[in-house]
């Protein structure tokens, strides 16, 4: 099993890389690029290192997606692209190790693994889990919906729940900090405790995203 040794640690001692985009469009949009990213590294609950950078998409901002996270044609043009920012990541050192981790985890996972050529996947190596397209990334949004069912779960609302501070929701550093801080003071709620192991919450984290989807679907006749 690749990071075998991360899934045999408690939750509450693996680093965590939080990462976090902001597209020009939606999820829904084939199209789609990222226009910002960032990661946030954890150990121990604290924030020990961030990186963040936008990126020209290539492609017109949509107004939609600009009214949400302020970022217009103007702030992208001529900056360098994705590719080249994420080698940059890479050599920050700030993924080594570290288990990859992001508030609606999918739409991110999926964001990141469709804009990079495989090529960068297989020179980066599989051994670094955010590359890793096996890797089941943790999600603090599936826990809150599985615990926390009368509750609104976008990621402003549960901060507030447990008094984190998102002063700047939608830039991409922000929620990535938020989001990390909220999977911090969730495990005890959420997990079971910061002692559980990684593989544990892992494992338990896909049957209840797998429920909640065909919950999702069979109310509404869509995908979640």
């Amino acid at each position: 099993m690749r990071h075998g040794n991360l899934y045999m640690e408690s939750v509450g001692v693996i680093p965590i890389e939080d990462f976090d985009t902001e597209t020009p469009g939606f999820d829904s949009d084939p199209y789609a690029e990222i226009v910002e990213f960032a990661a946030v590294r954890f150990e121990g609950g604290k924030v020990v290192g961030s990186y963040t950078a936008r990126c020209d998409p290539g492609v017109p901002i949509g107004p939609g997606a600009e009214r949400v996270h302020k970022i217009g044609d103007a702030d992208v043009q001529g900056l360098p692209k994705l590719l080249d920012r994420f080698d940059d990541l890479m050599k920050s050192g700030l993924c080594e190790g570290a288990y990859p981790l992001a508030y609606n985890a999918p739409f991110d996972y999926s964001m990141l693994h469709r804009a990079l050529p495989f090529e960068c996947w297989r020179t980066t190596g599989w051994d670094v889990p955010l590359c890793d397209p096996q890797c089941v990334w943790l999600d603090p949004l599936v826990w809150g919906r599985r615990f926390g069912t009368r509750y609104r779960h976008k990621l402003i609302e549960a901060c507030k729940r447990y008094d984190i501070a998102l002063d700047q929701a939608h830039a991409a550093e922000a929620d990535c900090t938020a989001a990390g801080q909220l999977f911090y003071a969730a495990t005890v709620d959420f997990m079971g405790g910061p002692v559980r192991r990684l593989g544990d919450v892992v494992a338990e984290q896909t049957i209840y995203a797998h429920e909640q989807r065909v919950a999702f679907e069979k109310r509404y006749g869509r995908c979640l």
